[in-house]
């Protein structure tokens, strides 16, 4: 299966994640990577570029943050979001380190997450017990059961099992990803990643240049 993702051109994600316990919370992703990024661009090749829409409630109210991130391989981002003011006139900011710090780090750790080929990436592999995969409507499916998630997660609790299950399509491509934990709250996580579209995904488009404000002119809401 892994081998296969590493060969694929484009993706289709759609991601639904669930905190449910004393203090809920949740969030949603959808996007395009395309081209895929292998990891490493090759130069004269389309640089690897991947488009994500998210949806994610408020730590402080009911309120419902919304944006828009694109991101070229060169770490060029462009963002929407409901916590921007722009110029008159400006859709989209063009993010870079100094002006922007917080929100570009958490941009791009995102994007990381999202990638097909961090999909285990909850799951300690020392651990990992797989039991055996049965043919479901047409896909593989497979159970995985990790005795210790990976310490650097933020939203499991250490030393707690990490549960998660998989359909891999005969292609040998993952479409569905259920995974399951337990935070250090005692809230019960659960992430659901489709995907869809592989080796099929329209080429993500980079914004209009007239529409792009430059950092500086931006300001930045933290709270909301």
């Amino acid at each position: 299966m892994t081998e296969r993702m590493r060969e694929a051109t484009s993706v289709r994600f759609d991601v639904e994640f669930k905190s449910e316990g004393r203090r809920s919370w949740w969030w949603t992703r959808k996007g395009e990577m395309s081209p895929l990024s292998k990891g490493r661009h090759t130069q004269g090749t389309p640089e690897p570029t991947q488009r994500m829409i998210e949806r994610v409630k408020s730590f402080y109210s009911d309120a419902v943050l919304e944006s828009v991130a694109i991101e070229r391989f060169s770490r060029e981002i462009y963002l929407q979001d409901t916590r921007l003011t722009l110029p008159q006139g400006k859709r989209w900011v063009k993010l870079d380190l100094n002006t922007f710090p917080n929100v570009e780090r958490d941009v791009v750790m995102t994007l990381n997450d999202l990638h097909p080929g961090s999909v285990f990436t909850d799951l300690d592999p020392r651990t990992l017990v797989i039991s055996q995969g049965t043919d479901d409507q047409g896909v593989w499916r497979y159970e995985l059961t990790a005795a210790a998630n990976v310490e650097s997660n933020p939203n499991t609790a250490r030393k707690k099992p990490v549960e998660a299950t998989v359909w891999v399509n005969h292609d040998g491509l993952p479409v569905k990803v259920e995974q399951r934990s337990t935070g250090d709250d005692g809230n019960r996580n659960t992430k659901v990643t489709k995907y869809s579209d592989w080796d099929a995904t329209p080429p993500v488009e980079l914004p209009p240049a007239a529409e792009i404000a430059d950092a500086k002119t931006a300001t930045w809401t933290d709270r909301y």
